[in-house]
């Protein structure tokens, strides 16, 4: 049977069960009787649990975390600069364009694909790979 809980509601499982053991440990100190915690049947289930829970959390923890370097991310303009893809303006610079109108022309006819010359990224909108495009357009001129 699988139950879905809240971390919060796994913390207090966890805190029910540290009082628990605690509760016995001075009940045991209190009467003077000498009780063996790695025998005790109930108390060896409670620990396991204790540690079950431990681990879901940290599995739960490891899984809400974002990669370091996501490539499908549209903020890290980093990332794709570092794979050659520049904002529109800076590649039609590069390209040696006055303006970026004639990569959103291309764009549009169909000789600039998306992923391979131009990928969506958030800001302007679309980053272009300068060398790509500019082997696409004059393939495109016929040159």
């Amino acid at each position: 049977m699988k139950i879905e809980l809240t971390d919060r509601q796994l913390r207090d499982i966890n805190c029910a069960i540290l009082i628990y053991l605690h509760k016995l440990e001075l009940d045991v100190k209190k009467n003077n009787t000498k009780m063996c915690f790695d025998d005790h049947p109930l108390i060896q289930s409670y620990l396991k649990i204790y540690d079950y829970i431990d681990e879901v959390r940290k599995k739960e923890k490891n899984k809400l975390e974002k990669p370091k370097n996501d490539p499908y991310d549209p903020y890290k303009r980093k990332y794709y600069a570092s794979k050659g893809f520049y904002q529109q303006l800076p590649a039609a610079e590069m390209m040696g364009l006055k303006s970026e109108s004639t990569l959103v022309k291309y764009r549009k006819n169909g000789v600039l694909k998306e992923n391979i010359h131009w990928i969506r990224t958030v800001g302007r909108g679309i980053s272009y790979n300068p060398e790509k495009c500019k082997l696409a357009i004059r393939k495109a001129k016929g040159y």
